[in-house]
C-alpha cells in the first residue's frame, strides 16, 4: 500500500485557495491553481499556443515542431535537446501511436513513408490550434498529411486562424516575430467562415460513423458540405443572438472540433423544421463530447471553454424539444456545466500591455478570449435560470455563483469585425466594467442610486438575477403573504431594471435593432415576473416539463387567482396585455412574416402566466360595472378588446367572451411561433382549456 494511504484514505493536506479542492502532491496543486488563474506560462515560440502544463506543452512540440523542446519556453528545464523527447509516429496499418526516437539513431517515420492515409486521421486531425484546446485529449497520436495542398478558400492560412483558446484553441500569429502595432493586418489570419472544406467533411463524417449506429434511425444520412454551412448560418442568424457568446467574426469551422460544429448545426436545423435532423444531429453531438470527456484525462473544471459551449448548445437543443426523453437527457448535463463553470475566474481584461509591445492583433486575442469566458459563463447562467423559470426545475440547476463575475460588454465593442474597427468602437463606447454582484446591490437596494449602463445582453444577465431570487422567494408562499415590503422590493427592482436598460437606445423591442430579440426576451420576462409577483405558477410550468398535453391540461384547469384591485394586480394585469399586445405589434400570429422573427423569437415560453392571469382578470372586470372599476382598469380593458379586434379569429370564436377570445388568441400566436414542438403542446393545450370553457 502507498506510503499516502492510511485506512484506506488519501491524505490530501494541501488545500486549493480558490476552492475546496486538496491535493497529496505540490505540483499538483500547482498545476490546479494555474487554472483558476487562466496561466499558461508554457509559451510556444514556434506559434501562439500556450498551455498550463509542461506535458501538453512538450507533446505539442513534439507533434507539430520539429525544433528541439528544451529551449523554447523560458519555463521548460535547461538542456534538454531534441533526442529526449519522444516524437509519436502512427506504425502502418495498425492504428497504434508508437514512441520513437533519434537516440538509437532511428529516425521516426515520416509521412512520406506511411503506407496508407487511415480515415481516422480525419477524427483526429490536430493541427497546432486543436492541439492547444484538447491537449490531454486521450486519443493516439496521428500523424496526418500536410495542408499545403489544398485548393484556395478552404485552408488558406489555416494555422493564422483567430481562435481563442477557450474556444476553438489559441492562433498562431501570421509571424514568430514580434510585430509592430502599426502594421498591416492580414484579415486571412483570423477571418471567421463557416466554410467546410472536403477534408473537413470527411472528418465529420467519419465522426458521425463513429457514434450514429446507436444514436440516430437507421436511414439518418449526414448532411452535406453545403447542408452544414447552411445550418451554421441559421445557427449564427436565429439562435446564437439569443446567447452572443461565441465570437462568430473570428469563428472558423474548419478548425472547431467535430462535436461542436454538430451541435451548432443541429440547433440549425431545428429552425429548417428539420425535426429528425435536428433530434439527430445532437444525440451525435451528445455522444461526441461526451467520449471526449471519457477519453481525457483532465476535470471538466480544467476543460478549455469550447467544451462547456458545446454542452451548452446540446442542453439547450435538448430541453426546447417537445421529445420528454431528450429533455432529461438534455438537463442531465446541468451538473457538468456548473461544475465546469464554478471556478474560472473572469476578471476585467486590460488587453493593452504596459509597454504597448503587443500588437493591435494580440490585444484584440486577449480581448476576445476574456470576453467570450464571460459571456459564455453569462450564458449559461441565464439558460440554467430559464430551465428553473420555464419547468419549475431544482434550484440547484440554476444555483450557479454570478457574483465574482463581470457583466457583457456593449454589443457594438463584441460584434467588431476587424482589430481596427474594435479599437475604434472600444474606445467609443468603453465604459468601466460591472461587477454582477455590485449590480445586484444597486438594483435592490430601498435608497436611491445611481444609474448603471448595461449593455443589452447585460441587462438580461441582470434580469434573470432578480427572477432568480423571485424564485427562491416563491418557496416560501407564506413569507411573500405575510410581508408585504417584500413584494414591494422586489417591484422597485423590476422597475429600476427597466428604467436603467431602457437608457441605452440599443435596448428595443424591434427588427430594426441588431439586438432586438434580447431585448424582447428580456422585456417578456420581466412582465411574467411582475405577474409571478402577484401569483404563483409553481405547478403549471413543473407540468411543462412532461411535455404532456393532458397534464399540461389538467395543471391549466387547477389554477385558481383571485384578482384584487392592488397595486400590484394592476401592474401584474398592464404587463400581461402588454405582452399580449408586443405580439401582435411584431405580427406573431401571422403566418409568413417577412420579419423573420416568427424563427428567431422564443419569449412566448415566458408569457403562459400573462395568458392565463389576463384571461382571469379580464373575467373579473367584465362581471363588474363599468362605474366599479378604476380609470386605469377601464383603460386595460379598452387595450384588451381593442387588441383582440387586430387577430384573426374564427368569427365564431369572436362571439366568446374576451376571456376566453384572450385564450384562443395566445393559441394562435403560440402555434405559429413554434419554433420547437414545445409551443405546439402549449397551443394544443389552451385551445382545449378553452373548448372546454362555458360563457
Amino acid at each position: 500500500m502507498s506510503a499516502n494511504m492510511e485506512g484506506g484514505n488519501i491524505r490530501r493536506g494541501k488545500q486549493c485557495p480558490y476552492c475546496d479542492r486538496s491535493f497529496s502532491r505540490s505540483e499538483h496543486l500547482s498545476r490546479h491553481e494555474r487554472s483558476h488563474r487562466n496561466e499558461r506560462p508554457y509559451q510556444c515560440t514556434s506559434c501562439n499556443a500556450s498551455f498550463s502544463r509542461q506535458d501538453t506543452f512538450k507533446r505539442h512540440q513534439s507533434r507539430y515542431h520539429s525544433q528541439p523542446i528544451g529551449n523554447i519556453a523560458q519555463h521548460q528545464d535547461q538542456g534538454n535537446t531534441k533526442a529526449d523527447i519522444p516524437r509519436m509516429t502512427r506504425v502502418p496499418n495498425s492504428g497504434i501511436a508508437t514512441a520513437t526516437g533519434t537516440r538509437d539513431g532511428v529516425e521516426p517515420t515520416s509521412v512520406a513513408q506511411a503506407s496508407a492515409f487511415d480515415p481516422a486521421d480525419f477524427l483526429l486531425m490536430d493541427n497546432s490550434i486543436l492541439d492547444s484546446s484538447i491537449s490531454g485529449f486521450g486519443f493516439p497520436l496521428i500523424t496526418v498529411p500536410e495542408f499545403g495542398n489544398l485548393t484556395e478558400g478552404t485552408h488558406e492560412s489555416l494555422n493564422n486562424n483567430l481562435a481563442m483558446s477557450s474556444f476553438t484553441p489559441p492562433i498562431e500569429s501570421a509571424a514568430t516575430t514580434p510585430t509592430h502595432p502599426q502594421q498591416t493586418l492580414n484579415p486571412s489570419s483570423w477571418k471567421g467562415s463557416f466554410v467546410i472544406s472536403e477534408l473537413k467533411h470527411q472528418q465529420l463524417t467519419f465522426e458521425i460513423d463513429m457514434v450514429a449506429p446507436t444514436q440516430v434511425p437507421r436511414d439518418f444520412e449526414a448532411p452535406t458540405r453545403f447542408a452544414l454551412e447552411r445550418l451554421l448560418n441559421t445557427f449564427a442568424e436565429c439562435f446564437l443572438i439569443y446567447v452572443p457568446c461565441i465570437h462568430i467574426p473570428t469563428w472558423k469551422a474548419e478548425l472547431a472540433h467535430p462535436c461542436m460544429i454538430l451541435a451548432m448545426a443541429s440547433i440549425g436545423a431545428s429552425y429548417h423544421d428539420d425535426d429528425m435532423a435536428s433530434s439527430s444531429l445532437c444525440r451525435i453531438a451528445r455522444a461526441s463530447i461526451k467520449k471526449y470527456l471519457e477519453l481525457t484525462p483532465h476535470t471538466i473544471a480544467d476543460q478549455p471553454l469550447w467544451v462547456l459551449q458545446c454542452l451548452l448548445l446540446v442542453m439547450i437543443n435538448g430541453s426546447k424539444s417537445a421529445n420528454f426523453q431528450n429533455y432529461q437527457e438534455a438537463t442531465s448535463l446541468a451538473s457538468l456545466l456548473i461544475e465546469g463553470t464554478r471556478y474560472r475566474k473572469c476578471p476585467p481584461c486590460a488587453p493593452e500591455s504596459a509597454n504597448g509591445e503587443n500588437s493591435l492583433l494580440e490585444q484584440w486575442q486577449k480581448w476576445i478570449e476574456s470576453e467570450m469566458t464571460r459571456r459564455t459563463i453569462c450564458a449559461i447562467y441565464i439558460y440554467l435560470s430559464a430551465l428553473a423559470v420555464n419547468f419549475q426545475t431544482a434550484n440547484g440547476l440554476c444555483n450557479l455563483d454570478m457574483s465574482d463575475c463581470f457583466l457583457p460588454c456593449e454589443e457594438i465593442e463584441w460584434t467588431s469585425t476587424t482589430p481596427d474597427a474594435w479599437q475604434s468602437n472600444r474606445q467609443s463606447s468603453f465604459r468601466p466594467p460591472v461587477r454582477f454582484s455590485d449590480a445586484m446591490t444597486s438594483l435592490s437596494s430601498s435608497q436611491s442610486t445611481s444609474p448603471l449602463s448595461f449593455s443589452t445582453f447585460g441587462s438580461y444577465v441582470m434580469l434573470h438575477g432578480i427572477v432568480k431570487q423571485l424564485a427562491s422567494l416563491h418557496q416560501d408562499v407564506w413569507l411573500m403573504e405575510s410581508t408585504p415590503m417584500l413584494v414591494q422590493r422586489f417591484e422597485q427592482a423590476l422597475d429600476r431594471w427597466k428604467i436603467w436598460s431602457e437608457q441605452n437606445p440599443e435596448f428595443h423591442i424591434s427588427p430594426r435593432y441588431p439586438n432586438g430579440v434580447i431585448a424582447a426576451n428580456a422585456i417578456s420576462l420581466y412582465r411574467q415576473a411582475h405577474v409571478r409577483l402577484y401569483t404563483s405558477f409553481g405547478l403549471l410550468r413543473s407540468t411543462l416539463a412532461t411535455r404532456n398535453v393532458q397534464d399540461l391540461l389538467r395543471s391549466i384547469k387547477d389554477i385558481k387567482i383571485t384578482i384584487s384591485g392592488s397595486n400590484t394586480c394592476l401592474k401584474a394585469a398592464q404587463c400581461a396585455i402588454e405582452a399580449l399586445r408586443t405580439s401582435v405589434k411584431l405580427g406573431l400570429f401571422l403566418t409568413g412574416s417577412i420579419s423573420g422573427w416568427h424563427r428567431k423569437l422564443m419569449f412566448n415560453l415566458y408569457s403562459i402566466e400573462c395568458c392565463l392571469f389576463l384571461s382571469f382578470w379580464i373575467r373579473e372586470q367584465c362581471n363588474r360595472p363599468i362605474l366599479d372599476r378604476s380609470a386605469e382598469e377601464n383603460n386595460l380593458v379598452r387595450l384588451t378588446q381593442e387588441t383582440l379586434t387586430e387577430i384573426n379569429l374564427d368569427p365564431v370564436l369572436t362571439t366568446k367572451p374576451y376571456s376566453i377570445q384572450l385564450l384562443y388568441a395566445w393559441a394562435l400566436v403560440f402555434q405559429v411561433c413554434n419554433a420547437s414542438g414545445l409551443h405546439g403542446i402549449v397551443a394544443e393545450a389552451l385551445k382545449m382549456y378553452a373548448d372546454g370553457l362555458t360563457e
